[in-house]
C-alpha cells in the first residue's frame, strides 16, 4: 500500500471558561473547598474517637495512601489527623480487578481494624473492603462507603458527540481515545467490569452506524507492529481534515490520511487539564 500520508493535526484553540474542566482525578473539578461528589470512588466517614470530631474524606484517586498528617505528604494522600498512633503511611486503599473489590493494604505498625478484625502490617496480602465496612485506624473510626455511578442516559453516539464538541474541529479520534475521555467525564464507565472491551465495542458500533460521524483516516502508533485504527471526525467538521474526509467519501474513496497517535494525544492534552495515559 506504500507509505502512509501523515497529516499534521492543528493545535486546537484553548478551552473557553464555559467548557468543563477535567481534573486528574476524573469528574468535574469542584475546587479545593467543595466535596468532589462527581469524581469520587468512595467516601470515608466517621469521627475521632477521642474528640467526637466528624471526619469526612473522599477517595478520588487509586491507589490512595492513608496516614498521619505531616509536612511532606505525598500525592494521592488522605491525612487522618496528627495522632502519633497513626503512621505516616498507615494503609493503602486500592481496587483489585481480579478480586473485583476495593482493598486495603496495612503498613502502619499498629495495624488496622477492618470489620472488627485487627489486621497487622505483617499480613502479606491486601484485605477486601466493601461498602459500609467499619474501619478503625488509630483513634479514628470510619465507615468505607462506596460511591455508585448512574449510567448516562444518552446513547453512545450522543456521548461521542459530546466529546467531539468538547475538543473542537480537526482532531480525529479512535474508540480508544473516545473511551478514555468518556471515562474522565462519566465515572460509570470507569467502574464497569471489562470496561475497555465493552466500551470500545459499543462506541465502534455507534460510530459506524451513525450519520453524525465520518472516517477521517487511520491512526498509527510509533511501532511498526501497531495495528492502524480508524480515526473518526464529526461529519460537519469544518477543518481542512474534515473537508478532505467529506470529499473522499463523496468520491467513494478512502480518506488516505494518516495521523500519529502521539499527535492526537498531544492535541487532547492541550485541550484538557487531565493527562490521557496510554494503556
Amino acid at each position: 500500500d506504500g507509505e502512509p500520508r501523515f497529516v499534521t493535526i492543528p493545535s486546537p484553540a484553548p478551552p473557553s471558561a464555559k467548557k468543563r474542566r477535567i481534573s486528574e482525578a476524573g469528574g468535574e473539578d469542584d475546587g479545593e473547598d467543595g466535596p468532589p461528589s462527581s469524581g469520587a470512588f468512595a467516601k470515608l466517614e466517621g469521627k475521632c474517637l477521642d474528640t467526637s470530631k466528624k471526619f469526612v474524606r473522599y477517595v478520588t484517586v487509586l491507589p490512595t495512601i492513608l496516614g498521619r498528617a505531616h509536612p511532606n505528604q505525598p500525592e494521592k494522600f488522605i491525612a487522618l489527623g496528627d495522632n502519633k498512633c497513626i503512621s505516616k503511611v498507615h494503609a493503602i486503599l486500592d481496587y483489585d480487578t481480579e478480586l473485583d473489590s476495593f482493598t486495603i493494604q496495612v503498613k502502619g505498625k499498629n495495624g488496622v481494624t477492618v470489620n472488627r478484625r485487627l489486621v497487622p502490617n505483617t499480613e502479606p496480602k491486601p484485605v477486601k473492603v466493601s461498602t459500609k465496612d467499619p474501619i478503625r485506624i488509630g483513634n479514628l473510626g470510619i465507615y468505607f462507603l462506596q460511591v455508585t455511578f448512574e449510567k448516562p442516559r444518552q446513547s453512545y453516539a450522543e456521548l461521542a458527540l459530546s466529546v467531539f464538541d468538547d475538543l473542537g474541529p480537526g482532531v480525529p479520534l479512535g474508540t480508544k481515545e473516545l473511551g478514555v475521555l468518556l471515562e474522565r467525564k462519566h465515572r460509570f464507565f470507569e467502574s464497569m467490569h471489562n470496561r475497555a472491551t465493552t466500551l470500545n465495542a459499543s462506541l465502534q458500533q455507534a460510530l459506524r452506524r451513525s450519520d453524525f460521524f465520518i472516517k477521517g483516516g487511520t491512526i498509527r502508533g510509533n511501532r511498526a507492529a501497531d495495528k492502524p485504527r480508524v480515526g473518526y471526525l464529526l461529519a460537519t467538521d469544518p477543518s481542512e481534515i474534515g473537508l478532505a474526509a467529506r470529499a473522499a467519501k463523496e468520491a467513494g474513496k478512502d480518506p488516505g490520511a494518516a495521523f500519529r497517535d502521539d499527535d492526537i494525544t498531544a492535541a487532547i492534552q492541550n485541550m484538557y487539564v487531565a493527562t490521557i495515559a496510554k494503556p
